[in-house]
Formats: C-alpha cells, sequence, structure tokens
C-alpha cells in the first residue's frame, strides 16, 4: 500500500470513498480475501482497530464486504480468524470438503 493508490476499489456510483493509506501516515489495516481456483472470489473481510465503525464505511465497499473491529489492533487473531471462519467463510462456501490455505498466517496481538 502507499499513501496515493492508483486503484481504488468501490461500489459503482459511490460518493464517499474509503480508501487505506500506508502505515507512515495513517493506522494498519487487514483485509482478509479468499479465491477459489474456479476464480470465484469472496467480499472482502476488512479488520480496523477500534471500537465502533463509521456509518456508511460499508456502503462504498463491493456488496458483501464486511468490516470487523478488534480493540487491541488491526491485525488478524485467533478470536477475529474464528469469527470470520464461522460468519463469513462457511455461510458462503459452496458444499463439500474445503481445503482452505493460509499465506504468512500468524497472531500478531
Amino acid at each position: 500500500m502507499n499513501n496515493e493508490p492508483g486503484i481504488v476499489t468501490a461500489k459503482k456510483g459511490s460518493r464517499n470513498i474509503h480508501h487505506v493509506m500506508s502505515g507512515e501516515k495513517g493506522g494498519t489495516k487487514t483485509v482478509v480475501t479468499c479465491r477459489n481456483a474456479g476464480g470465484n472470489i469472496l467480499p472482502s473481510y476488512c479488520i480496523f482497530k477500534g471500537k465502533r465503525t463509521k456509518p456508511g464505511i460499508e456502503d462504498s465497499m463491493p456488496l458483501g464486504s464486511h468490516v470487523e473491529m478488534n480493540e487491541t489492533c488491526a491485525y488478524i487473531n485467533s478470536n477475529v480468524f474464528m469469527k470470520f471462519q464461522k460468519d463469513h467463510f462457511i455461510p458462503r462456501k459452496e458444499p463439500g470438503e474445503v481445503f482452505l490455505i493460509l499465506d504468512s498466517h500468524a497472531s500478531h496481538c
């Protein structure tokens, strides 16, 4: 990420675009993404540090995206990962077994 992103993902026609800046000038954010070999992509699962989400932040994100607030940090940890699995991943996966690969996954906080 950089402080002047060239491409920002948002719903077409959005008036309020929320963007993420690098840790140099802003806070850290984590985005969990999932994709399968068939090209299907789950909506983004974004993790921010804080207690409450700003009203309307999900409105400017792609349909189905979710914002998760974590009081201690913006990194994924075991509690947030389990919530992601239960509330976001499992309800959207196709029936049957799943082979899930985690790239550089570690708990930071």
